[in-house]
């Protein structure tokens, strides 16, 4: 998909960090596994997260918060990304535990293109300017693990 397309180029363009091979080469594992695979795909939110989420009496669910939305993302990618959003951030656990806890029952696909959606916020965060904190240094070295976990 054109988002498949997107992401994979961001991941591969680096942001002049260690974790830029190791990252790149998630990436063609991926696409060497899955790639002719068809999946269904549709507008992601992006960040379908509880804190960018409010239940309205008028107009039911709202969402805000927009920045990362993306046309022809994996359906079902907002609701694992989600979880790893919780677990990483609410119940602050490592990223290492936030991608397997909530890869657990998830579609192996989605599970394996996730990982791979974090780092490239990261590097596109990095090549913006901004610094490196401790979360998203951990999430960059943990990328790969959860990429190879997925795939087996």
């Amino acid at each position: 998909s054109s988002w498949w397309k997107r992401l994979a180029e961001s991941v591969r363009g680096g942001a002049d960090h260690d974790s830029d091979a190791p990252l790149a080469a998630a990436v063609s594992k991926v696409e060497d596994r899955f790639g002719d695979t068809e999946m269904e795909t549709a507008r992601c939110h992006g960040d379908w997260t509880p804190w960018n989420l409010a239940t309205s009496p008028t107009r039911g669910l709202v969402a805000w918060d927009w920045e990362y939305s993306e046309p022809d993302a994996p359906v079902g990618l907002d609701e694992l990304h989600s979880r790893f959003q919780v677990i990483r951030l609410l119940e602050r656990r490592p990223a290492s535990a936030a991608f397997a806890a909530s890869s657990v029952g998830a579609d192996r696909h989605i599970a394996a293109v996730q990982p791979l959606m974090v780092a490239g916020r990261v590097q596109a965060a990095l090549r913006a300017g901004c610094s490196l904190d401790e979360g998203g240094a951990e999430s960059l070295r943990d990328v790969p693990a959860a990429v190879e976990a997925a795939l087996r």
